[in-house]
C-alpha cells in the first residue's frame, strides 16, 4: 500500500497571535521540537510513502524546515481562503500510485504515533473511503482517506470543508475507537496552546 501524509500548514494563527508551526514544544531543557517538527516525525515511518506540508503563510521558514528533514512542500496559492483550499492542493499534488492520505492540521501537535499505527492496520483490513480515529465516541484527526474519492474531494464547492466533502460517503466511512485523547486537542489561542504544553510535560 502506498500511503501518504497531508501536513496543513499554511494559515495565518491570528487567533493564536504567533506562528503556531514554528512554537516550541515542551519547557526550557526539554524543548525539543517545534509543532511542525513534530508532525513530520509523527509520519516519518516506513508504512507511508510520501509526507507533504502544505504552506501559505510564511512559506520559506515552513520549506526551510521541511526541507531540512527531508520533506517536501506545496505552495497553496490561495490559503487565505481557509483550509479546504490546503486540502484540495495538497491532495492534488499526491501521485496517482497513492491509495490513502492522512490529513493533520498543523495545530493538533500530540496525536500518539500508536494511533497513526492503529489507523494504518485497520485502514489495510477494511479499506473504506474514509477512516475516522475516535475517543470517547467523538471524531478527531487525522482521519485516514481513500484515494478513491479523491475526485469527489477536488469536486466539491467547499461548503463545510472538508466535513462537507466527507459527508457525503458517510456511508463508506469507519470509525475506530482509540486511547488518545489528544486526537481532539488542538491549540487556536494561547490559553490550548499552554495546555498542549502542560499535556506534553506531564506525559513525558
Amino acid at each position: 500500500m502506498n500511503i501518504s501524509a497531508l501536513i496543513l500548514a499554511a494559515g495565518f494563527s491570528s487567533r493564536m497571535g504567533r506562528f503556531k508551526p514554528l512554537l516550541p514544544l515542551g519547557f526550557g531543557e526539554t524543548t525539543k521540537q517545534n509543532v511542525l517538527e513534530r508532525q513530520i516525525c509523527l509520519f516519518q515511518r516506513p508504512e507511508i510513502q510520501e509526507i507533504r506540508v502544505v504552506t501559505g503563510h510564511r512559506a520559506e521558514d515552513i520549506e526551510r524546515i521541511a526541507g531540512a528533514m527531508g520533506v517536501e512542500t506545496v505552495f497553496n496559492p490561495d490559503y487565505a481562503q481557509g483550509m479546504f483550499s490546503s486540502v484540495t492542493t495538497g491532495l492534488d499534488s499526491l501521485d496517482d500510485t497513492c491509495n490513502a492520505f492522512f490529513v493533520m492540521p498543523v495545530d493538533i501537535p500530540l496525536v500518539t504515533p500508536a494511533t497513526i499505527s492503529l489507523l494504518l492496520d485497520a485502514w489495510r483490513a477494511k479499506k473504506p473511503a474514509v477512516l475516522y480515529p475516535g475517543f470517547q465516541g467523538k471524531r478527531g484527526h487525522p482521519p485516514l482517506i481513500s484515494m478513491a474519492i479523491r475526485d469527489k474531494i477536488l469536486g466539491w464547492p467547499g461548503d463545510q470543508g472538508l466535513r462537507g466533502a466527507l459527508g457525503g460517503v458517510e456511508d463508506l466511512a469507519m470509525d475506530v475507537e482509540t486511547q488518545d485523547r489528544y486526537i481532539l486537542m488542538d491549540m487556536d489561542y494561547p490559553e490550548e496552546y499552554e495546555q498542549i504544553q502542560f499535556f506534553l510535560n506531564s506525559r513525558e
